[in-house]
Formats: structure tokens, C-alpha cells, sequence
């Protein structure tokens, strides 16, 4: 039940699905009960930061996320590493990159492009790509079009003087 649960609680923003990802966060607590790791806490938070952005509500959003980043900060100084299903640190990083999505679902430039740097730090390179995603986001809603067609475009991939090689789909970069 509770990876079902997970599973749930992770889909549920990314489906536009505010409501449903307000409840179910407020349900897993619930689940978890009183005892439940730190670490639970302040990624939980990030969930409901993310289902008050997709239903608009900026408020809400920004009290979950600064809650959240206080229990991440508590995280990284005073707990032990997390616990399963918690294989990873919960860092302010990871805050700082949910504060960079709930800025791109409310059209908030001053949030996505204030944190951009910061969230850029965090994750695996599949969650960078789409943080750079809502990056370009922000700068849409800032009216730079320009700058995020300049972020979203795809690149070639390409390494400064390496040889052709065909097995890793890499080739020389043009001369600038």
C-alpha cells in the first residue's frame, strides 16, 4: 500500500491534479502517523507546494515550500541518512528546484529565475532537463521568449575536440 501510495503522491501534481495531491499528502501523513522520519516531513511539503501551484494558489505554495526548506535544513544538520523508501538526502537544493516548477505552473518569474542557479545543483540529469524546462517557463512568463526558446531548443551533442565515435553519439563541436 504504501508504494502504491507513493507512486500516487508523486503522479498526482505532475497530472495537473492539485486537490488530489493535497490529499494524498495529507493522507500519507496520516498513514505514517506521528512517528514518521523528518525526512517525510519536509519532502511532503514539497508535494503540497507543488498541488497548491497547480491549483493557483501561490500562498500556499510558498508557505509549504518555506516550511519545507526549514525541515530540510534541519535534515542536513541534525538527522542520520534517511530511511527507506528515503534513499536519497533531502537537501534545500531540492527545495530550491520544487520552489523553480511551482514558479513555472503559477507564472512566476521572480521564483523560477531567483532559484534557477540553485536548483540547477540538485538531482540526476533527467531532473535538470526538466528543471531547464521550467526555467524557459519562467522566462515565458517574464516575457523573454527569446531567452527560454534559447534554453528549451535541443543541442547537438557534441564534445570540444573529441573524435567522432559513433558507439556514444558524440562528434566534434564546430570551431566557435
Amino acid at each position: 500500500m504504501a508504494s502504491s501510495m507513493t507512486r500516487r503522491v508523486l503522479l498526482a501534481p505532475n497530472a495537473h491534479n492539485g486537490v488530489e495531491a493535497l490529499n494524498l499528502a495529507r493522507r500519507a501523513r496520516q498513514v505514517l502517523g506521528e512517528q514518521r522520519p523528518a525526512v517525510a516531513d519536509a519532502w511532503l511539503l514539497t508535494v503540497e507546494a507543488l498541488g497548491y501551484a497547480v491549483a493557483g494558489d501561490r500562498r500556499g505554495a510558498d508557505q509549504a515550500l518555506t516550511e519545507s526548506r526549514t525541515a530540510a535544513e534541519a535534515l542536513t544538520s541534525e538527522e542520520e541518512p534517511p530511511p527507506w523508501p528515503w534513499v536519497f538526502s533531502f537537501t534545500p537544493d531540492k527545495v530550491a528546484a520544487c520552489r523553480v516548477t511551482c514558479g513555472a505552473r503559477l507564472g512566476l518569474p521572480e521564483w523560477v529565475l531567483a532559484q534557477d542557479v540553485e536548483a540547477l545543483a540538485t538531482g540526476h540529469a533527467k531532473q535538470r532537463a526538466l528543471l531547464v524546462l521550467d526555467i524557459a517557463d519562467g522566462h515565458i512568463a517574464g516575457g523573454r521568449v527569446e531567452a527560454a526558446f534559447a534554453l528549451a531548443s535541443p543541442r547537438p551533442r557534441c564534445q570540444p575536440a573529441v573524435p567522432v565515435r559513433a558507439d556514444r553519439g558524440t562528434r566534434p563541436c564546430p570551431a566557435p
